[in-house]
């Protein structure tokens, strides 16, 4: 963790000497064909550990008329986390593959070997850090928090314009097969000595197993098929950091009995973001609201913490907590039948230069995430003993998960951004902090 702030720290200095050879945004160059943008992972997320791998992301600009908004996106990684979960994803974009509609497709297989699982509602399933610190005389299992979870995913989603100016329609279809286990504390504990054995007797998952609270016939995952529709306005200037203009959707997601497998349900999500210029070309202040409600059925328990948004901008879309909703909280602490969650950034943009014919800037930017569960799902009390009652759950549901923090950005031609950001939780139920290394703006 020490190593990662020192080479932020770095990178700022590096910035501060750039800054002095500054050229103005209005003489870049227009980008033409195409422009592959490829890395070596080397990224940080405190939920998931050091990620390393390989990320290749091509950009198709054309005869550059459309500059900084490309014609073809592609983006290829193969990638592995160190706390064992990996990442194998297409992910294609494009308004021109069929004129006048904007099309993505991603297809991914997604393994974690350790799937944070805090159980229901937010502040009322209580967290212990003391549990899984090997450290506490109450020293239960490192693991104690977390499932193995592995997903294949197919996912098409498509957006058009209508008569109306801004207004467009979205269309999507996705296909999961979800499938739910322990942790194996065999591969975890192997190679280790007796006395640094992590326990593997007890789990929480297993208690919500064993109470009922998740039903014996769902406890392993399952097959989820949804079909999405609904309607979005979109006024922004340019895609992967706007500058102003907003983006606010509507969308209805219905998951068919036949095509699942357990019953039928429907979730709605409602979104909206919103980019104000404060300087023209260097500050802008940005915030987005996220509101979403189970609309009818009972929703599996693993599909609770899934964000029903339009568009995947990374390779999951979960919450509520980690690096794509609350950052510094921890990852997916706060599920509900009924949540809403805010991010506001400030976004400093402060050198741009040249380097190899290639566009960059770097820009930093503060923010303060907060997110509350509206709606609580029902939790049957009758086969937990008091004692249990006590020691893992609350009164109340009602609380404001919060979190602020501080990011910086490096950029190539606009589209390539390289995100560094560090967010630190208000409240010690929610955790302590969390470092997030990855690609693009949270929004």
């Amino acid at each position: 963790m020490k190593i990662v702030h020192v080479i932020i720290v770095y990178i700022f200095s590096v910035a501060s000497l750039f800054s002095q050879v500054d050229t103005s945004l209005s003489q870049e160059i227009i980008k033409k064909n195409w422009n592959i943008g490829g890395i070596p992972v080397i990224a940080y997320n405190s939920d998931l550990g050091l990620q390393y791998g390989v990320i290749i992301n091509p950009f198709y600009y054309g005869d550059g008329s459309t500059y900084p908004n490309y014609v073809h996106k592609l983006y290829f990684e193969v990638s592995r986390y160190t706390k064992g979960s990996g990442i194998y994803r297409f992910y294609y974009n494009s308004k021109y593959l069929i004129p006048t509609i904007n099309t993505f497709f991603d297809i991914s297989y997604l393994t974690d070997d350790a799937y944070d699982f805090y159980g229901f509602n937010g502040r009322q399933s209580l967290y212990n850090a003391l549990w899984i610190d090997p450290q506490s005389l109450t020293y239960v299992g490192s693991y104690f928090y977390d499932i193995r979870r592995t997903m294949i995913r197919v996912k098409a989603d498509f957006q058009g314009k209508t008569i109306i100016p801004y207004l467009g329609w979205i269309a999507a279809l996705q296909y999961r097969k979800i499938s739910i286990d322990r942790p194996n504390f065999a591969k975890i504990n192997r190679g280790k000595s007796i006395e640094n054995y992590i326990p593997s007797d007890s789990i929480l998952y297993d208690k919500y197993v064993l109470w009922n609270i998740i039903p014996k016939e769902q406890s392993s995952g399952g097959i989820v098929t949804n079909a999405k529709c609904g309607l979005l306005y979109d006024t922004r200037d340019v895609e992967s950091n706007p500058s102003r203009g907003i983006w606010t959707e509507a969308v209805f997601t219905v998951y068919p009995q036949f095509l699942n497998s357990y019953t039928s349900f429907g979730i709605c999500n409602i979104s909206h973001r919103q980019y104000i210029t404060l300087v023209p070309r260097r500050v802008i202040f940005a915030y987005r609201t996220i509101f979403q409600s189970h609309v009818f059925g009972k929703v599996p328990w693993y599909i609770l913490p899934d964000i029903e948004t339009s568009v995947l901008t990374a390779a999951t879309n979960e919450g509520l907590g980690g690096a794509a909703s609350l950052r510094g909280i921890l990852r997916n602490r706060i599920v509900g039948k009924q949540t809403i969650f805010g991010n506001f950034e400030l976004r400093y943009k402060f050198v741009s230069f040249r380097i190899k014919k290639q566009n960059v800037y770097i820009a930093t930017n503060l923010f303060y995430d907060a997110g509350a569960v509206l709606q609580p799902i029902n939790i049957d009390f009758s086969n937990i003993p008091l004692s249990q009652q006590q020691l893992y759950f609350s009164n109340s549901y009602r609380a404001l998960h919060s979190s602020a923090g501080v990011g910086l950005k490096i950029a190539m031609n606009q589209n390539f951004i390289i995100s560094i950001e560090h967010g630190k939780a208000f409240q010690k139920q929610d955790g302590s902090s969390g470092l997030y290394i990855r690609l693009n703006y949270l929004f």
